[in-house]
């Protein structure tokens, strides 16, 4: 223990290593895992997967782009955007 002279207050040392383990059951440790786990998973997208919606827009953005009908890009992605709506409402 050591005294500061500033603030007259004394000071615990620092632990070193890892810090002492919580005893819990295996039953308890795996329900905080698991609930951990779910927590992750809703919380953030799996990377390099897109969304239901993208998914849905990008194939219908290729079946547009294969119509030959649209000119303008804004145009494509709007109308790729309102099949991908239209498909998830109908799941």
């Amino acid at each position: 223990m050591t005294i500061d002279k500033k603030t007259s207050q004394t000071e615990q040392p620092k632990r070193r290593g890892r810090p002492p383990k919580k005893k819990v059951s295996l039953e308890e440790e795996a329900r905080e895992f698991f609930n951990k786990r779910v927590q992750e998973d809703l919380s953030s997208e799996p990377s390099g997967m897109p969304s239901l919606r993208n998914f849905y827009a990008g194939s219908a953005l290729s079946g547009l782009l294969a119509s030959g009908k649209y000119h303008r890009a804004d145009e494509l992605v709007e109308e790729a955007f309102r099949y991908a709506d239209l498909m998830i409402r109908k799941n």
